[in-house]
Order: C-alpha cells, then sequence, then structure tokens
C-alpha cells in the first residue's frame, strides 16, 4: 500500500533556506524517515536559481542581480536559470517521492542523460522512460508550454 503523502506549505524564504530544505526533504524520503511530500513556497528575495550541472558564466551579471536585491541559488535538478519572481508572482512547488509512493502504477520519466552509466543508473532507480541528450528538449517544460522565460 502507497504512504500517504505529507502537504507542506511553508513561508516564503531565500534560495539557500528553500533549497536546504528540498534537500532535506529527500534526504529523509531516501533514508525512509519521512513520507512522500507535497511542498508549496515562495521565494523571499526574488531569485535566481540555476541548474545542477548549469556553469554560472556571463550569462548571469551576478552585480546587476545583487544590486536589484535578487539571490542567486543552484537547485539540485537540472535545467537552465529561472528567476523565481517572489512571493506575490509566484507559487513553487516539489514533490518528493519514491517510485513505490504511488497506487497506481506511474510512469517515471528521468534525464536528461548523455552517458550509458547515467542511463543504467536511472534504469536501476526505477525508471520507465529516459531521456536521452541535451539540448532543446532539457528545457523546462512550463517554460515552453507558457513562453514565459524562453530563449529566443
Amino acid at each position: 500500500m502507497a504512504a500517504p503523502f505529507r502537504l507542506l506549505v511553508t513561508e516564503p524564504l531565500d534560495g539557500a533556506l528553500n533549497m536546504a530544505l528540498d534537500e532535506s526533504l529527500l534526504r529523509g524520503r531516501l533514508a525512509g524517515a519521512t513520507p512522500p511530500t507535497l511542498r508549496f513556497f515562495a521565494w523571499q528575495p526574488p531569485t535566481i536559481s540555476l541548474g545542477y550541472g548549469q556553469p554560472l558564466d556571463a550569462r548571469i551579471d551576478e552585480a546587476a542581480a545583487s544590486s536589484l536585491g535578487i539571490g542567486l541559488v543552484r537547485r539540485p535538478t537540472g535545467g537552465s536559470a529561472i528567476l523565481h519572481e517572489g512571493p506575490d508572482l509566484e507559487l513553487t512547488y516539489s514533490v518528493v517521492a519514491a517510485t513505490g509512493d504511488f497506487e497506481a502504477k506511474v510512469p517515471i520519466v528521468a534525464g536528461n542523460v548523455v552517458a550509458a552509466d547515467g542511463v543504467h543508473d536511472l534504469v536501476e532507480a526505477g525508471a520507465d522512460i529516459i531521456k536521452v541528450g541535451v539540448g532543446p528538449g532539457a528545457m523546462c517544460t512550463t517554460r515552453m508550454m507558457t513562453g514565459v522565460g524562453r530563449p529566443p
């Protein structure tokens, strides 16, 4: 039987605390110490979050972001930079769960991988579908569907 999900709604936090809390929820679930969790949260101050493997390069003007009061943090997930615009303009969610936490069989989609070891690891972890390669397919689906934050 699937474990019941916990609903967690947190006050707006800065980028480092938001990412630390998500990491803590993940570590607890991996250890079997905490239930699967659906978390809703916001960012205060507004924050740019970089994807796990994204380089911090000239595309992010750190001085300008700082002068505007915009934080900078790295996410434990992939993708490209996202501007989280603060609690009045954005609500973010995260889901921390294992493959056995769902009543029905839910296909697990994972990726993007560029090496055979990555494919093997994702299959071992229970992935049903694996995205291979990087490029336009790596872009955040929300950004593609809404057209917000898409590169030209």
